[in-house]
């Protein structure tokens, strides 16, 4: 029988090494003494010499997809779930080169060129299977922050800003990852949103402000009359998005961390400001819906993601119910966004995770992150396909790039982010 009249082997119990592999989670490819190539799907002979002499060897890595094609998901009985397939050739920075592989890309699959990591994931009881999935590559030429955070892409601009909280900088990137600015900020800043007229509307620590960084402009704002506004003895604010009739939204957190002190609050055009939720101990991302009905909200006190009723009219929100209750997860949840299929992105601090949820609430896919502390995603660029993490600095930590700003393409476009209209 020639090469081209064999059957394709099927990814599964074809054999013992391949089995064993898989339940002590390594990554063993069947590597062909004869013509010198690891390949998969494993089988008993090497599908390019057809040879019988085969050695497992363990191989993992990073790389690039240089070509890709689909296959039918009958040729894979392991799976169960509605995962796209597809069979690609990946060529590896680092160990050997890999032939074939799964990818969990979204319906349109890799681009040739994108950079994926090695993944070895159990997919049932028994089995685990090598899973390629987009590699976050760090912009090395980005500051190594304190507390990363707020990643918002100005699309008029074509330039991403973030913060160091920490370090109470404001910084830019350009529609190429490059590292083109940084300004000081006055005071330690929770978020910011762009506004409609220029500038950006920011939630300080303790107050809330209009500001233009870049033309070192800061002016100060109420923050709500007594017993409306914060009690900064008590909380201060942390993270804020803005929705798509211009309203800013800022939560705050309990200044020791551990009491529901903190609460949610609205500001509107008008710059007035309404508290809309209360009992919060960490308030971190917030982003809606596509249909604006749903308002999803981080609290990493809690270990939740909370969903809210959403009225977009009005800016009212009904009673919040757990979307996804981190409590049995590693890590917890601090930002996120909304992609253009509606599914909730969010960043797993502590857990080395990006986290991506269906509306429903399932997990629908994850991604390893090259370093333990993610805090915050935005989509980005001028297709807003890539995805930019943030990320935090213990003190004392090992991980080299723990502070640096990521970016990554994986598979689906973000939505535009809303402007403050204040």
């Amino acid at each position: 029988m020639t090469a081209k009249a064999r059957p394709l082997p099927r990814i599964g119990p074809d054999s013992a090494p391949f089995w064993e592999a898989a339940k002590e989670g390594r990554l063993s490819l069947p590597w062909c003494l004869l013509c010198n190539r690891p390949h998969l799907p494993p089988g008993p002979l090497c599908p390019f010499c057809l040879g019988e002499r085969l050695e497992w060897r363990p191989a993992s890595g990073r790389g690039v997809v240089s070509s890709w094609t689909r296959v039918h998901k009958a040729w894979f009985p392991a799976f169960e779930g509605d995962i796209p397939y597809v069979v690609a050739q990946i060529e590896l920075a680092e160990g050997p080169r890999l032939t074939a592989g799964l990818f969990d890309l979204g319906a349109l699959g890799p681009r040739v060129g994108q950079s994926v990591a090695v993944d070895f994931e159990r997919v049932t009881a028994e089995i685990a299977l090598p899973r390629f999935r987009p590699a976050p590559e760090v912009l090395a030429a980005s500051p190594r922050a304190g507390i990363g955070e707020c990643p918002v892409w100005d699309a008029q601009k074509e330039r991403l800003y973030w913060i160091d909280i920490a370090g109470r900088r404001m910084h830019r990137n350009d529609a190429a990852g490059r590292f083109d600015g940084n300004w000081a900020l006055p005071h330690g800043l929770g978020s910011f949103a762009l506004r409609t007229g220029g500038g950006m509307i920011a939630a300080w620590a303790a107050g809330l402000g209009l500001i233009d960084p870049e033309a070192g402009e800061f002016t100060d704002i109420p923050s709500g009359a007594p017993g409306i506004g914060p009690d900064f003895a008590l909380e201060r604010f942390n993270d804020g998005a803005s929705d798509r009739r211009g309203r800013f939204w800022a939560g705050t957190l309990a200044r020791n961390l551990k009491d529901p002190v903190g609460r949610l609050y609205r500001i509107d055009p008008d710059l007035s400001v309404h508290p809309m939720a209360d009992g919060l101990v960490l308030s971190n991302g917030i982003a809606w819906s596509l249909d604006d009905r749903t308002m999803y909200h981080c609290d990493s006190g809690l270990s939740a993601v909370f969903q809210y009723p959403f009225d977009l009219a009005s800016g009212a929100i009904g009673e919040r119910r757990v979307f996804a209750d981190f409590a049995s997860r590693r890590g917890r949840p601090d930002g996120c966004t909304v992609d253009a299929e509606g599914h909730l992105w969010v960043a797993a601090v502590e857990a080395g995770e990006l986290l991506r949820f269906a509306p429903s609430g399932a997990l629908a896919g994850s991604l390893n992150f090259p370093v333990s502390t993610p805090t915050s995603l935005a989509f980005g660029d001028s297709d807003l396909r890539t995805l930019y993490v943030t990320s935090l600095r213990r003190d004392g930590t090992t991980e080299e790039d723990a502070g640096r700003l990521f970016a990554l393409r994986p598979g689906v476009a973000g939505v535009p982010e809303p402007r403050f209209r204040g």
